[in-house]
């Protein structure tokens, strides 16, 4: 120390006066013994062991140096701290598991919420964005399912018989004022009082068209409901339905011709062909609705003319026009997307994706009395010319050679077949297998007008009533 610093004068402290001061000096005393007790009581309240931070940093984030703190807090209380009982430590492990029970109770709402959420936004899509197709698929699917009190079926009060028809799984029947469509447990699905003076139905499977020949009404249906009411400009000659919804309607044109337009599942029109000078007697459409083939007859130098057209929906100009001079056509049908077959007094044929013959079967000169197609094969009720007794029914194959063949001596009334039975509708019922072997002969009530298989079962139609024999 600087000797001129150590002789230096001292200077005089504030709290100098305090030491001769008593009032002064008691306060300061009072004062003092305050801080002794707070550092008591702190003293107290805390460890002994003193609070340390490691190596102070004043460069380290806050964050971590809090991190630190505790760290470094927790140590010294853990000395100071009794452990917890086995009480307390299953009370806290109990806390903790009726803790996650609730977290995984809302994570099964949640699960849940969400997967009702997405069931709603599928009934939505579903009832509002799906295509009528589909949507009349499942309306039709669920009445078919639709149980009923069995066979026969009585339709007394629903006019007299026009029309009757199998469709897959369902029995359809046109009479005079309704249509009517029964299931294989025979529960009606469908009855629509129609009102038209000459109905004809058309098409099934999946959709049906119920036109007043020689008018202009017509109804689109499926096996469930009525889908849509329509009207032409012009009266109603034939008509088709394809499997897919579209349809063709033929109507009258001016001078004996006719117009063919097919329409779309919207009932909107999609395609016309003007028959000039050609009466159409006869149109049909492939599944897809999108191929149209039109048979018409005409005369020229007094002989009659057949015209078999196919027509693609993309195209104004046929893919083809075959003429059959001096034969009458009754019915053309698809056999396929692009192959068709035809029907008429003298012989079944086909005709290919060109327009060439490429099978044929002639009766023989008999007399055809019964036809029916299904499923690639055609069942040929065919007549001595002489002898209408005497009947041959055979079961064509899908190239027109004969499979089942069935002498018959008694007048036929009605003849129907599928896969593994044809039944023949006469004085009796008669039923044979796919080896042309009788498998039964029943005696049938008065009154029997047609016969159909239905589900490896003969279905009779009577003037009142449906029934079924086996």
């Amino acid at each position: 120390m600087n000797k001129k610093d150590f002789f230096k004068p001292v200077e005089k402290s504030k709290n100098a006066s305090m030491l001769t001061d008593p009032k002064k000096l008691e306060k300061f005393k009072n004062k003092q013994l305050k801080k002794e007790r707070k550092t008591k009581k702190k003293a107290e309240r805390e460890p002994e062991t003193p609070l340390i931070l490691s190596e102070p940093d004043e460069k380290r984030q806050s964050g971590h140096i809090l991190k630190k703190w505790i760290f470094t807090l927790r140590l010294p209380m853990a000395k100071h701290t009794k452990a917890i009982d086995e009480e307390q430590h299953q009370e806290q492990s109990g806390f903790q598991v009726i803790k996650g029970k609730k977290q995984l109770r809302r994570l099964w709402i949640k699960v849940t919420a969400t997967i009702i959420g997405i069931i709603v936004i599928c009934a939505l899509l579903f009832v509002f964005l799906l295509p009528t197709p589909v949507m009349d698929w499942f309306s039709v699917l669920s009445a078919k399912m639709r149980s009923g009190e069995g066979f026969p079926v009585s339709f007394a009060d629903a006019g007299t018989p026009e029309n009757f028809a199998v469709d897959g799984s369902v029995l359809s029947l046109v009479t005079d004022t309704s249509f009517l469509v029964y299931n294989r447990q025979g529960a009606q699905l469908l009855a629509d009082m129609h009102g038209y003076a000459d109905p004809v139905q058309t098409g099934g499977a999946n959709y049906y068209l119920l036109y007043d020949r020689g008018r202009t009404n017509y109804k689109i249906l499926n096996a469930a409901e009525l889908l849509y009411t329509g009207q032409t400009e012009k009266n109603i000659v034939t008509a088709a339905m394809s499997a897919g919804g579209r349809y063709a309607l033929v109507t009258e044109a001016a001078q004996g011709t006719n117009m063919v337009t097919v329409y779309n599942t919207n009932h909107n029109g999609l395609y016309q062909y003007n028959a000039a000078k050609q009466y159409v007697t006869g149109v049909a459409l492939n599944d897809a609705g999108n191929m149209l083939c039109v048979l018409s007859v005409s005369a020229e130098n007094a002989v009659y003319k057949s015209t078999v057209q196919l027509f693609s929906l993309s195209s104004t100009e046929p893919l083809y026009k075959v003429d059959f001079t001096d034969e009458l056509l009754y019915q053309v049908y698809f056999d396929s997307n692009s192959t068709i077959q035809f029907l008429s007094a003298s012989r079944c044929g086909k005709l290919d994706a060109d327009g060439q013959l490429n099978a044929s079967y002639d009766f023989g000169g008999k007399k055809l009395v019964k036809a029916a197609y299904q499923n690639g094969e055609t069942l040929l009720c065919l007549a001595d010319a002489v002898h209408a007794a005497q009947n041959n029914i055979l079961v064509l194959k899908s190239d027109l050679t004969p499979g089942i063949q069935i002498d018959f001596d008694h007048v036929v009334q009605s003849v129907a077949f599928d896969k593994n039975h044809v039944f023949v509708l006469s004085d009796r019922l008669y039923a044979y297998n796919e080896e042309a072997q009788k498998e039964f002969e029943t005696a049938i009530d008065a009154g029997a007008i047609v016969v159909q298989a239905f589900h490896g079962q003969a279905a009779v139609l009577y003037a009142r009533e449906i029934a079924l024999y086996s």
